[in-house]
C-alpha cells in the first residue's frame, strides 16, 4: 500500500513538474520575443506609406537610448513617488474603472467627431451588409465576396445586431458604429485594468496600467476603422479576465462567461481564436496540477463551447438565405501568402494567393493544391538561401511590430470622409503626422522595454519558486500565438495591435519590479 502511495506521489510530482517546464518554456520564448521587439525598435522603425508600402529606416540609436532613459526615469520616478505618497490609495477600484472607461469614451468620441472617416472597401462591404440585413435586404449575402471570406459573416452578424438595437439611420450609421467601437474600447481598457489588479495585486501597478492605457493613443485613433478588430478585442479581453477569475476562484460561472466571450470574439474576428487556444492550453497546464476530473471537464467545456459554436453566424445565414458558403478560401492559401513576397512588405496581402485562385467552393481543391505547391517551392528556396530566409522573416516581423502607428493613422487617411477632418485629427493626419509617429515610436520602445523586463522577472521568479501562477502566463501565451501566427500567415501592422495593447499591464509590472530593485540597491548602499 505504501509503495502504491509513494508511486502515486511520484507520478503527481512528475506531472506537476511537466507543467512547471511548460511555464518556464513560455517565459523563455516570451523573453526572446520581447528582446527581438525591443532591440529591433531601438535600431530602426518601419514606416507605412499612403500606398501601404512599408519602408524601413535606421534610427539614431543614441537618441533612442536617451529617450528610453528619460522615459524610464520618468516612469520609475513616478512609481516611486506614487509608492511614497500612496497617491493611488485615494482612488478606489470602482472609481479607477469608471475613470478609465469615461476618459477613453470622451477622447474616442472627440476623435471620431474630428476625423469623420467613413468606411471603404472591405470595411464598407461588411458593415453595409449587416445594416441591409437588419432592414430585410439579403442581397449582399449572395455575392462572391462572402463565398471567398465567409469568416467575415461574424462581423456582419455583429453589425446587424448593432443596427437592429440602435435603429441606425441611412447617412450617419458609420459614425454611430465608430462610437460603438469606442464603447467597446472603453470596456476593453476597464477589463485590462481589472486583469492587472487580479494578476499583480498591487494598487500602484493597477493605477499605472490605467494611466498607460489612456496614454496609448494608437487604439483610440484606430477605433474609427470598422472591421471588427476593436469589438472582437473587447470580448477577448473580458474573456481573459473571466478566465483568470476562474483559475483563481474555481467558479464555473467565470469559465462559462470566458467561453462565451471568447466565442463571440472569434465570431467577430477569427484571429481571436488565438485567445481561445491559449486559454485551453492554460487549462491543460492547470489540469496537470491536480483535481483531474474537475479540471479535465473544464477543458472539455471550454473546447465544446468555443469550437461547437464558432461557426454559428455562418450557419444561421445559410439557414436564413439558403446559401452554402463552404469554408471559403482554404487556410493554406493564407500560409502561402504569408511566405511570399508582396509589393507592400514581406508576407503582406497579395491577391495572387487568394482571390486569384478562388471564386467559390468549387475552386477549393484547386486553390489548396496550388497553394501547397507554392509553399513547397518557397520552403525549398529558403533552404537553399538561408540568408534570404533570415532577411524575409526579420523584415516581415518588423514591418508589423515595429510600425508604431499600427495602421491607426493610415486608416484615417485612406478611408472616405463624411466631411473634411478638423481639429486634432486634421493635425495628426496632416502637418503633425511625423511628430505623432515619433511620439508613438518612443511609446512603443518603452512598452517593449518594460515587457522584456517583465519577461525576465517572470523567469527569475519561477526559478526562485516565488509563485508564478498558471494564469500569469495566459497573456504571454496569447502573444506567442499571435507572434508565430503572423510570422507565418498574412501580415499587417494593424493585426498585431491587440497583442501590443495586452502587453501594457506586463510592461507596467516589469517597470514596477525594476523600480523596487533599484530602490533596494539604493537602500543597501
Amino acid at each position: 500500500m505504501e509503495d502504491k502511495c509513494r508511486m502515486k506521489n511520484k507520478c503527481l510530482r512528475f506531472i506537476s513538474a511537466l507543467a512547471d517546464v511548460g511555464v518556464i518554456c513560455v517565459g523563455g520564448i516570451i523573453l526572446i520575443i520581447g528582446a527581438v521587439l525591443f532591440f529591433g525598435s531601438m535600431l530602426g522603425t518601419a514606416d507605412l506609406g499612403l500606398d501601404e508600402v512599408i519602408t524601413f529606416g535606421r534610427d539614431n540609436i543614441f537618441l533612442n537610448i536617451l529617450w528610453l532613459i528619460l522615459c524610464s526615469a520618468f516612469g520609475i520616478g513616478l512609481m516611486m513617488l506614487m509608492k511614497k505618497k500612496e497617491l493611488y490609495m485615494r482612488i478606489s477600484s470602482k472609481q479607477l474603472y469608471t475613470a478609465v472607461g469615461i476618459i477613453t469614451f470622451i477622447v474616442g468620441v472627440l476623435w471620431i467627431l474630428q476625423s469623420l472617416s467613413s468606411p471603404t472597401n472591405d470595411s464598407r462591404i461588411t458593415t453595409e451588409a449587416g445594416i441591409k440585413l437588419a432592414n430585410g435586404d439579403y442581397s449582399p449575402i449572395g455575392t462572391v465576396y462572402f463565398k471567398r471570406f465567409p469568416f467575415q459573416l461574424g462581423y456582419v452578424f455583429w453589425t446587424e445586431i448593432c443596427s437592429r438595437l440602435l435603429f441606425l439611420p441611412d447617412k450617419t450609421w458609420g459614425l454611430l458604429l465608430q462610437v460603438v467601437n469606442i464603447i467597446c474600447l472603453a470596456f476593453a481598457n476597464v477589463a485590462l485594468v481589472r486583469i492587472s489588479e487580479r494578476l499583480f495585486k498591487n494598487k500602484a501597478v493597477t493605477f499605472a496600467t490605467a494611466v498607460m492605457l489612456i496614454l496609448f493613443s494608437q487604439s483610440v485613433i484606430f477605433s474609427s476603422f470598422m472591421y471588427g478588430t476593436i469589438p472582437g478585442f473587447a470580448f477577448a479581453v473580458w474573456a481573459v479576465y473571466n478566465f483568470i477569475a476562474y483559475i483563481q476562484d474555481e467558479k464555473i460561472k467565470n469559465l462559462v462567461l470566458a467561453s462565451i466571450f471568447v466565442t463571440v470574439a472569434v465570431w467577430i474576428k477569427l484571429n481571436n481564436l488565438i485567445f481561445a487556444v491559449a486559454m485551453i492550453i492554460i487549462l491543460v497546464v492547470h489540469f496537470l496540477r491536480g483535481e483531474y476530473l474537475k479540471r479535465f471537464l473544464s477543458v472539455c467545456l471550454m473546447a465544446l463551447i468555443v469550437f461547437g459554436a464558432k461557426n454559428l453566424p455562418v450557419i444561421q445565414y445559410e439557414l436564413r438565405t439558403g446559401n452554402d458558403f463552404g469554408d471559403g478560401i482554404p487556410m493554406v492559401c493564407w500560409l502561402s501568402m504569408g511566405l511570399g513576397d508582396s509589393v507592400f512588405a514581406p508576407g503582406w496581402y497579395d491577391s495572387q494567393d487568394t482571390i486569384a485562385l478562388f471564386d467559390g467552393p468549387e475552386d477549393a481543391d484547386y486553390a489548396s493544391d496550388t497553394a501547397k505547391e507554392r509553399i513547397k517551392e518557397r520552403i525549398e528556396f529558403f533552404e537553399e538561401n538561408p540568408d534570404k530566409a533570415y532577411t524575409f522573416f526579420k523584415d516581415k516581423t518588423y514591418s508589423q511590430w515595429n510600425e508604431p502607428t499600427f495602421s491607426s493613422i493610415w486608416n484615417n487617411k485612406v478611408r472616405g470622409q463624411y466631411a473634411p477632418k478638423v481639429g486634432f485629427a486634421k493635425l495628426v493626419c496632416g502637418e503633425g503626422e511625423e511628430f505623432t509617429k515619433s511620439v508613438m515610436d518612443i511609446n512603443v520602445q518603452f512598452l517593449y522595454f518594460g515587457f522584456m523586463i517583465s519577461s525576465a522577472f517572470m523567469i527569475f521568479d519561477k526559478f526562485k519558486k516565488k509563485g508564478i501562477k498558471d494564469e500569469f502566463i495566459l497573456i504571454p501565451t496569447v502573444i506567442i500565438g499571435g507572434f508565430l501566427y503572423h510570422l507565418l500567415f498574412e501580415a499587417k501592422s494593424q493585426y498585431v495591435l491587440p497583442y501590443v495593447v495586452i502587453m501594457i499591464p506586463y510592461c507596467v509590472w516589469g517597470m514596477y519590479r525594476l523600480t523596487v530593485y533599484i530602490g533596494n540597491l539604493i537602500k543597501n548602499r
